[in-house]
């Protein structure tokens, strides 16, 4: 295909039945029916164009299938790139952590939490999609932060008696009800302060629900926790 806008329009179509397909698969404890990888799948990534079809550092509403699918590359990369003991592993869970975080930081600035509220505004007012697309990129990166580290805290078991107790262990421990309170508390921030389409609110619900799962299954299941009060 020579024009270049058809090419663009086909990626974003693939890459964004490609996440849903991830997504699903993830959720429904199902194989992988695709692999984003360079020897399995030659389509690119999609680029930020404009209606105009130029290129563009500015906000497009095509950036939430492209920073989506970026993060589940860096995902895919680390968890299915090692074999299924490795995923126990403190340490490789928190790398993939980091490797997550890396990924969302390198996200455009308005993309940011961090960004100053004045530059912020100016984004809000000429892209009325971009509040949402904003917090469901975030919910999106802990949720594949709590998948991970849910995974390592509730369905594997320690390879030695220690391991439970070590400073990685305890690590994700921490990381994982950190990633289940942001989410949490983000998802309840754009509720009070957004209109809520039955999209928006769908999407909100979703990511409440699991984030909320790792409080409930640590009262469940530690019942004489110190931290009981806090979860």
């Amino acid at each position: 295909v020579k024009d270049i806008s058809i090419k663009e329009q086909r990626r974003r179509i693939w890459s964004c039945l490609y996440s849903h397909e991830y997504h699903l698969s993830l959720m429904q404890g199902r194989p992988l029916q695709y692999i984003f990888s360079n020897e399995d799948m030659s389509t690119s990534l999609p680029s930020s164009m404009d209606e105009n079809e130029l290129w563009t550092t500015n906000p497009s509403m095509y950036l939430g299938c492209i920073e989506r699918a970026r993060l589940l590359k860096v995902f895919h990369e680390l968890w299915y790139g090692c074999d299924r003991a490795s995923r126990s592993s403190p340490t490789k869970c928190i790398k993939l952590c980091e490797a997550l975080d890396a990924a969302f930081k390198r996200m455009p600035k308005f993309l940011q939490t961090d960004i100053s509220p004045s530059a912020l505004s100016h984004f809000l007012q000429e892209n009325p999609w971009l509040p949402f697309m904003r917090y469901y990129l975030r919910w999106k990166h802990l949720w594949l932060v709590i998948y991970a580290l849910r995974h390592l805290s509730f369905n594997s078991k320690p390879a030695s008696e220690d391991e439970n107790t070590s400073p990685a262990f305890e690590r994700c421990r921490v990381l994982l009800s950190e990633a289940a309170q942001d989410t949490i508390t983000s998802a309840t921030n754009y509720i009070n302060n957004n209109a809520l389409t039955p999209f928006f609110a769908w999407n909100c619900t979703f990511f409440i629900f699991n984030a909320a799962l790792v409080p409930l299954t640590n009262i469940i299941t530690q019942e004489a926790s110190s931290e009981n009060y806090l979860w």
